[in-house]
This record gives structure tokens, sequence and C-alpha cells, in this order.
């Protein structure tokens, strides 16, 4: 209708209240203002006046001063007397109705500003196309895991009907996303929905023995939430907590280690703690060694004492041993014990040899052993014959055949505990070293004047003088040939 209808309104309604106001023209003051008021009230109900959207406008100009005496529209409104930036976004209101979905588990702050200075409050708002609007996650908090994770703002168009329509875009960036309508979009409404996902949860297994070669697998049979997992990558549900637990054969394997530790371990049955869906551990080890079991064979009758662990067993074929596990085995003197390992030691006794065995010095499942005579091997021993002191000797040994004592030999060699003088070795005695001995030379400086000597030892040069130690030693590995001879 416009202003000027307005106005026809307002002069029709002042000529009726004038006509009437004559007509109680002889009532008293007090009594006659209160008969006006009453009566303009009842005129303006009963002529709809109230109601019409114009006069609503018209009133609301005249509150806010957009009107002046004469009820004509003052553009001269001094805008310090309104908020300026309530005015500002009242005039820049867009024409796109922008409804700001929720997420229950996405807390999203959205504002008008790339700064967030200007934040929206409402729930909807209005866009106009080519404008922005900024936003910033702020908290994601799923109550049933932690593999929640933010995904997208999905831009949604609806008609006038308030039928979904299509995805025209998203919001775009890292810490401050932002999404612009298109400056040629000509639709209503769009409704921003932020979107999450749940990443998958994996959990790797893993069971083993850890031998030389490294890692071996043992077979075991894992278990996720009473359900069969594999050894490996396994996904789980990420909304629930999981119990893993781990079964092997006992008979076979016995437990080490594993990380991280176990609830409960009995019997070839592992159980972990139960693991929370929020932050729980996603990698389960155990370590398992296989036992050992060791036979022994003797039919030399050479095995007088068998123990384990320093309590002495009469079986020979002993199972069930773990890593550590001690193992010492006695002979009579001249026998040992050979087999699938060699001893970790062996100590000499009254008449007797005791090999001791540690269990996982090597990786073997099963282990033979038996008992067999030492290997032995016959020492050949070369001396010059032209030096003085070896003819004066022989000349000697001549005369008196009973000086044979280790003090009136210039040269003794021992054999273990056997002794070998000069005179043994003149009348061709053999030196015999078992592999379990040593071959010690001893040299009389007092009988020998001439210094020093040169002992070859299988090509390897050894000179003994007066100032030099006069005993050298060597292994059964070390030694096949000796020589010795006046430098």
């Amino acid at each position: 209708m416009g202003m000027k209808g307005l106005f026809m309104k307002r002069f029709l309604l002042c000529a009726i209240i004038v006509f009437l106001s004559g007509i109680i023209t002889g009532c008293s003051f007090d009594l006659r203002s209160q008969i006006e008021g009453n009566l303009q009230e009842s005129m303006k109900k009963n002529s709809r006046v109230l109601s019409d959207p114009d006069y609503k406008n018209a009133s609301s100009l005249k509150k806010e001063g957009k009107l002046d005496d004469e009820d004509k529209y003052n553009d001269q409104v001094d805008l310090g007397e309104f908020d300026s930036e309530e005015v500002t976004l009242e005039e820049e209101r867009g024409d796109v109705r922008v409804t700001l979905a929720e997420n229950e588990y996405i807390s999203i702050a959205y504002y008008w500003d790339q700064d967030h200075s200007q934040k929206i409050d409402s729930d909807e708002c209005f866009l106009n196309p080519g404008e922005t609007i900024y936003a910033v996650i702020q908290k994601i908090n799923n109550p049933y895991t932690d593999c929640y994770k933010f995904d997208s703002i999905r831009v949604i168009e609806y008609d006038t009907e308030g039928k979904r329509g299509n995805c025209i875009g998203g919001f775009e960036g890292d810490e401050t996303l932002s999404f612009s309508l298109s400056e040629f979009y000509s639709g209503t409404d769009i409704v921003l929905e932020p979107v999450g996902k749940y990443e998958k949860r994996y959990i790797q297994l893993d069971s083993y023995w850890n031998s030389t070669e490294g890692h071996k697998e043992v077979g075991g049979n894992w278990v996720i939430n009473q359900k069969e997992a594999i050894e490996g990558t396994n996904e789980v549900d990420s909304s629930l907590d999981y119990i893993i637990a781990f079964k092997y054969d006992p008979t076979k394997y016995y437990y080490v280690s594993s990380s991280p530790e176990l609830f409960s371990q009995k019997e070839g049955d592992i159980e972990f703690c139960k693991e929370s869906r929020f932050g729980g551990n996603e990698k389960f080890e155990v370590e398992l060694y296989p036992f050992t079991t060791v036979s022994i064979e003797d039919k030399n009758k050479a095995i007088t004492h068998i123990a384990l662990n320093g309590e002495e067993i009469k079986e020979k074929t002993i199972e069930l041993l773990k890593v550590g596990d001690k193992l010492e085995i006695t002979t009579k003197r001249d026998y040992k014990m050979k087999g699938d390992c060699d001893y970790e030691s062996y100590v000499e006794g009254d008449g007797e040899n005791t090999f001791t065995y540690f269990i996982g010095s090597i990786d073997l499942e099963s282990i033979k052993l038996s008992s067999s005579v030492w290997d032995s091997k016959t020492i050949e021993i070369e001396m010059e014959s032209n030096n003085g002191w070896v003819s004066f000797w022989n000349n000697l040994v001549n005369l008196l055949p009973w000086a044979n004592k280790e003090e009136d030999s210039p040269i003794v060699f021992y054999a273990g505990k056997t002794k070998f003088t000069y005179s043994d070795l003149e009348n061709n005695k053999k030196v015999v070293l078992k592999e379990n001995e040593k071959l010690k030379l001893i040299v009389n400086k007092e009988l020998i004047k001439e210094m020093p000597l040169i002992i070859t030892v299988d090509g390897t040069q050894h000179v003994l003088s007066d100032s030099s130690n006069n005993e050298l030693e060597f292994s059964y590995d070390e030694v096949t040939t000796v020589k010795i001879e006046k430098e």
C-alpha cells in the first residue's frame, strides 16, 4: 500500500475521532479525556489498523526516529543512536539461508571473518553469493572410540520445499577451514554438515622363539575377543575394548617373556589385560623357547655320574630342559663326551673327568651325546746332535744309565702328567699327547751353558735366553712338531 495509503488511513481515523469528540464536549475535562482515550483505542482495534503491516512498520519507524513530525521518512537518521554493527549486518544480510547442522561428536565454531573476530552464534544465517564462511574444529569427543576423526564439512543445497539436493562443495584448509559461495549460485537454502569418519584399528600379533638365526615361528593360536585371529596384522572393531589371548603347545615350548606384560599364563594359555578402545596397545608379542631333549649313549660303559642342576639322576634321556639348565657328565679318566654340541668345560678329578653342558648355548631342540676315548697324537721332536751340551749329555747317560731324573736332564717334556727326559727321547720313547692334555717344555739353564736356544713349534720360533722364562706350553691343537737348536 505504501506510505500514501498509510496517511489516508490515519486521516480517516482522525476525522472520526474529531466528530465524536464534539459530542462529548459538554462533559468535564477529566471525564472527557478518559472517554476520548477509550474511544480512540476501541476504534483502532475495530478498524484493524493495529494489525495492518503498514501501520506496524510506520510505528516501528516512528519509535526509531526515522519519521519526522509530519510522518515523513527522515534520511538523515543519527546512526549514533543505533548499534552500527547491527545496522551493517542488517544491510548486508544475504539472500541464501545457511543452516548450521550439528554433529554430536564434533564441535565446530563458524566465523564471518578469517581472524575469527565475528563469530556466528545462531544456528542459521544468510549469505550472499561470492561471500565466505570460516570454520574451526574445536573438539572431537566420541564416547565410543578414539578412532573417530573429523573428515569434512559438506555443503548441501535444499529446495523451497525442504527437499535435500546435491552437495555443492565443502570447506577447505588445514587449521582454519573456509567455504566461498559461488557468485553464480541461484539457490535459496544450503546446509553445512560436519562429517566424521571411523578409522580402522589394526592389531599386530607376533609369537616367536629367539634363535641365533633370528626369530622363528612357534605355531600358536591367537584369539581377539574370543574370535580366532592370525599371526600378523588383524583389523578389530574400533568401538570396542578388546582382550588378546594366545595358546601354544606346552609340551614343546615354554614361556619366556611378552610385551605388554601378561594378565595370566598357565599350561599353554596366555591372556593379556583388557585393552581400552581409547589408546590401547596395538602390538602384542610372545617369546617362547623350545624345550631341549638330551639323549646320552654309553657303549664304552665309561660314564660314572650324571647330574642335572646339581642333583644326580639316573636317566640317560633327559627331557623338558630349559635355557640355562646345567648338565654334568662324569667319565673314567681315559674317556670323554662328544656329540651334537661341545661341552662348556671339563675338570680332571681323581681318575675321572667331569664334562659340563649348559642348555641354550646352541639352538638345538634335540641333543645326542656319547662317551668316547680321547683322541691322541705323537709329537715329533728333533734336537741338534752336534752341540757340545748334547754330546756331553749323551756320554754321561751312557756312563750312568740310571741318571734319568728331571733335574739331571737339560730338557724335559710333559705330555699332560707324563714326563719325558732327554734320555727317554734318546731311547726313542714316543711323546704321545691326548686332546685333553697340554705339552710343556722345560729347559734346565744350569745344565745348558750355551744360550739362547731356538725352539720351533709347528713353524713358529720361540727363543729362550738366560734372561727369559725357561718354560713353554702348547695345547693339543697348537703342536705337532718340535725342533730344538742352538742359535
